[in-house]
């Protein structure tokens, strides 16, 4: 068994960038059906979403201490369950590194989802984010929106213990 983790609603964050799901690639077994929209073609299907220069330098700049990803996606399967996604970063040389689970809400409907964006998630060199679908064929996905957002609960709650703390 595999472990999963699912962030509900998570404390104070910041954008550190956002990418447009205009530029998704179709990796493997899935076809565009429209503008942010796929059906998949097989069992097991990809779609990766490209990082720019900019994006590493803005993490890179802000260095934070604990990050997540923040995603808009719409599942729909004709049938059959659908996996937990695979969620992992791919180097420019096409290495992949390890990812995370998430389970995923299969009723058509829109849902924000977060995922942890440390580690091997962390976006630090040329890449893209990478996402395994495993369901049934004829699965239909719209991805709308997808952030890196940095926590800043941390900061946040030092400076309101400093606001205490003064005289």
């Amino acid at each position: 068994r595999k472990e999963m983790l699912r962030v509900d609603t998570p404390a104070e964050t910041q954008a550190l960038f956002a990418l447009s799901t205009d530029q998704v690639v179709p990796t493997l077994d899935i076809q565009a059906a429209g503008p942010q929209r796929w059906v998949t073609t097989s069992e097991l299907s990809v779609l990766s979403l490209p990082l720019a220069a900019s994006d590493l330098a803005a993490v890179a700049t802000a260095n934070p201490d604990n990050s997540l990803w923040r995603l808009n996606l719409a599942v729909k399967r004709p049938r059959g369950k659908c996996k937990p996604l695979e969620v992992a970063y791919e180097r420019a040389d096409s290495l992949i590194l390890d990812g995370s689970l998430l389970p995923l809400v299969t009723d058509g409907k829109a849902h924000t989802v977060y995922i942890h964006g440390n580690r091997a998630l962390r976006p630090v060199e040329p890449g893209r984010l990478r996402l395994v679908f495993k369901c049934p064929v004829g699965t239909e996905i719209t991805w709308t929106e997808t952030s890196y957002l940095q926590s800043t609960h941390p900061i946040v709650a030092a400076q309101q213990v400093k606001a205490r703390l003064a005289p």
